[in-house]
């Protein structure tokens, strides 16, 4: 017998699981590439000491291998959104495969005048990465071709926590977070039986269009096998966390009922499966990207207590929250007024510390009725209205895609090992830190993986094409009709805007990203003409007969064709499945009848029909706070954020504003920075009189490697203890060694790659790539701003990063080698 797994935190008695969850509950079961080639922060120039010296590892070649990971909504009216998806997508693996000819624009125009072009860049798309760019006239490529390439796809279903609402063992209500080529649907699309796709050609220098077009179809029928049948919970942050994070994936979660007071939830075994997927999918030393594309807000569950009642709970109505939490969910004294409800002895227990027993919970009795309460909403808004949170914190995802180690009993939820975030707000937090685990995203999973293993989050990159207008996100010029759509910086983002505050109570400063089933102040409303609001439409009555039953929009945008939500599709009966998921996927079905007025159903005349014109999107609040963390966590700011809602979806798929194209530009702008490498963010300051500067480049070699123990046979210097204490400290931190069957860090030869100087130093800072190898072992620092070295070394790195490390001699840094820089001063640390 297989034993159980202790899924913390642990349900609170029996009877207090009841009091916080539900009133009127039954039963359950109703319907190795190297870390950083930025420097993060300045360089002053000190006398080096022990204790003075900061080091990093650099990434001193380009990336070439990604990991791409894609998490796709899978529930109700997906459909056009993936659809869109499908035609961009395989332009980014196509970017990737075969990049771009490039040469920078001059700033001024043949006529003299100054070039006002936001682009800074003149590009040519190739037949294929083997077709020679135009040198004679400047082009070369943007990045070498990346030639080892997996890309898969997890789905937002992953059941409801044994409730049966959304069952357990079905496709499509739960996918387990496997990858989807795992799945039936999959294989029968990816036509491999593999759970990912791979681009590794057998011969990288004869890579035809061709082959090229064959993998871009088949992501694009990847893509759409994901559907738009799946589970109305959206697990869209916690389902790439299951595959690609947690340490204790569960494979089932059993329940025990007895009745509404005593009833449990368990975790069962380990997903095998999952693990092994993750295991084959996930490279130790590769690039690792995660694309969310959601049109709703995410509704990650925590797996747990009270959050697994909630999804279940189709009979009977939740209790509401105490009347603190209408005005803020922050206050100590919002809680759910259940936990005033009598116990077995008819005894009401007292409110929280220092809080009154709140007449509108009536005695634990009160509820929000069905006006209020959903089920299918459950996850917004829910520690107002509820006085509970059932979702996991965000903070869960960034420490995630963060942390070295994780802490996966940790009674907050996040696995944070520190409890920050809990501490940050005020929540008592046990992290059970004698359960510590590494983190997975900065492991070796494969015994055959030899590369080494992410040392910190400049390797991870976090995209989500999600619920939030392009007009609040996109650069000011890209914004008029007929320009692509250019997407800011995730850093030059008004957050508050888009997002708010939750920990300050802050709602978004911008009515649209409000997450609400009322009218919103400054909008129009459901009498507005067609399209009088160009981001939403206009609001509409969501609250109708039936209850609450939906939240306004974020953004809306026009269908490519429109459908008529009133016949059943032709070939199918009303009594058909296929006719029922139509319907539930339609959006314009009950357009006429309820008097909602929804903006999606106006016709050109702006007349209320059944037919649907244009697609949603809510308020992704979620990821976008996840983003946002990520973004100043991160060591790289390595967000990207891009809206669901398309500029335009008329013309060639194929132009640049299409669809999504203009999400793809983004992350390939982000990627291609680790992608070209050894372009610097920060600048460095040489000494005047010696033009040295305050930093050494070492290289790490395991034992028994050429040049081991011998520095100066391979033209290298030897390392004091200054030196090498720091630098063994972090191949520590980035398990290079003293873990697993890894060797040890005392064991590890170390050597210094000095600067050059005289003619190998005016040569390094000038020259193409093909003098640096007649050089003498060294490095050189090229900073063109500052006149040192030549503009034509650094006209491809970004904008804001024209600067760079370039390395001399044969072999250097040596193959298979960690290379560190180190540089003196505390100002380094700040």
């Amino acid at each position: 017998m297989s034993k159980s797994t202790d899924l913390r935190p642990k349900p609170r008695s029996s009877l207090l699981s009841a009091r916080l969850g539900l009133v009127g509950l039954t039963a359950l079961g109703a319907a190795v590439s190297l870390s950083t080639g930025c420097l993060q922060r300045p360089i002053e120039r000190t006398t080096p000491e022990t204790n003075n010296v900061f080091v990093e590892q650099y990434q001193n070649t380009a990336i070439t291998q990604i990991d791409l990971l894609f998490m796709i909504d899978n529930s109700r009216s997906m459909a056009d959104k993936q659809t869109v998806l499908a035609l961009a997508v395989p332009q980014l693996l196509a970017q990737l495969v075969n990049p771009r000819c490039i040469k920078p624009r001059p700033s001024v125009k043949s006529d003299g005048t100054p070039e006002t072009d936001a682009t800074p860049l003149d590009a040519k798309v190739m037949t294929s990465p083997t077709e020679a760019c135009d040198v004679a006239n400047g082009y070369k490529r943007e990045f070498n071709p990346v030639n080892d390439i997996h890309i898969g796809i997890v789905t937002s279903s992953i059941g409801s926590v044994a409730s049966g609402v959304c069952p357990e063992d079905v496709e499509n209500t739960n996918d387990k977070g496997w990858l989807i080529g795992a799945l039936p649907r999959g294989k029968a699309a990816s036509g491999t039986g593999a759970p990912f796709l791979t681009w590794k050609p057998a011969n990288p220098k004869d890579v035809s269009a061709a082959q090229i077009d064959d993998s871009k179809a088949q992501f694009k029928s990847f893509v759409t096998s994901a559907g738009e049948v799946g589970c109305g919970y959206e697990a869209i942050l916690e389902a790439w966390y299951r595959f690609l994070v947690n340490p204790k994936p569960s494979a089932r979660i059993d329940r025990s009922i007895k009745d509404a007071v005593d009833s449990a939830f368990e975790s069962k075994d380990l997903d095998l499966e999952l693990l092994k997927q993750r295991a084959q999918f996930l490279r130790a030393g590769s690039l690792v990207a995660v694309i969310m594309l959601a049109d709703e807000n995410d509704a990650s569950f925590r797996q747990y207590g009270v959050a697994a009642y909630v999804q279940s709970a189709l009979a009977g109505a939740m209790t509401r929250a105490s009347s603190a939490c209408d005005t803020n969910p922050n206050d100590p004294c919002c809680y759910n007024c259940s936990v005033l409800l009598p116990d077995a002895n008819g005894v009401q227990p007292p409110p929280p510390a220092g809080c009154s027993a709140d007449p509108i919970c009536r005695g634990g009795t009160a509820n929000l009725g069905e006006m209020a309460d959903q089920p299918n909403l459950r996850a917004f808004d829910e520690k107002r209205r509820y006085g509970y949170d059932f979702l996991y914190p965000t903070s869960r995802y960034v420490v995630g895609l963060t942390a070295r180690e994780l802490c996966p009993d940790s009674d907050y939820g996040d696995m944070d090992c520190s409890c920050a975030a809990a501490k940050a707000v005020g929540v008592g937090c046990n992290a059970h830190t004698e359960t510590k685990v590494p983190n997975p995203l900065y492991s070796v999973l494969d015994k055959q993986d030899t590369s080494s293993p992410r040392a910190d989050s400049s390797m991870v990159f976090l995209a989500g094409i999600v619920g939030v207008p392009w007009q609040l996100i996109a650069t000011e010029d890209s914004q008029a009709a007929g320009k692509p759509l250019q997407f800011k910086l995730a850093a030059a983002l008004d957050w508050g805007k888009i997002v708010g505050d939750r920990a300050k109570n802050k709602l978004p400063g911008d009515p649209h990203m409000i997450e609400t089933p009322e009218l919103r102040k400054g909008l129009q409303g459901p009498d507005a003409g067609l399209m009088a609001d160009p981001i939403h439409g206009h609001d509409y009555n969501t609250i109708g007969g039936q209850g609450l039953d939906d939240l306004q929009y974020a953004c809306i945008f026009p269908l490519p064709a429109s459908k008529d939500c009133g016949p059943c599709p032709a070939g199918t009966k009303e009594t058909d499945t296929a006719c029922s998921d139509f319907r539930l996927s339609c959006d314009c079905t009950d357009a006429l009848t309820d008097k909602r007025k929804k903006p999606l159903c106006q016709d050109p005349t702006g007349a209320i029909t059944t037919v649907q014109y244009y697609a949603k999107a809510y308020p992704g609040i979620r990821q976008l706070e996840v983003l946002r963390d990520f973004n100043t966590t991160s060591v790289g700011q390595n967000s990207i954020v891009a809206s669901i809602c398309p500029k335009t979806l008329a013309g060639d798929s194929q132009d640049p504003g299409y669809g999504y194209n203009p999400a793809v530009a983004s992350i390939i702008q982000r990627l291609k920075e680790k992608l070209s490498g050894r372009c610097l963010s920060r600048s460095l300051e040489p000494d005047k009189a010696t033009g040295k500067l305050p930093c050494s480049i070492v290289e790490a070699l395991k034992e028994g490697s050429p040049s081991c123990n011998n520095c100066a046979a391979s033209g290298r210097e030897e390392v004091d203890d200054v030196l090498a204490e720091p630098v063994r400290r972090e191949l520590a931190k980035a398990m290079v060694c003293d873990v697993l069957d890894r060797p040890a860090c005392s064991s590890m030869c170390l050597c210094k790659i000095g600067q050059s100087t005289g003619t190998d130093l005016k040569a390094c800072q000038n020259e193409g790539e093909a003098v640096l190898n007649g050089l003498k072992p060294g490095y050189c620092y090229v900073d063109p701003a500052k006149g040192i070295g030549s503009p034509d070394l650094v006209a491809t790195c970004p904008p804001t990063e024209k600067r760079l490390l370039r390395f001399a001699g044969k072999s250097v840094p040596a193959p298979n080698s960690y290379t560190f820089i180190a540089c003196a001063g505390a100002a380094y640390k700040e």
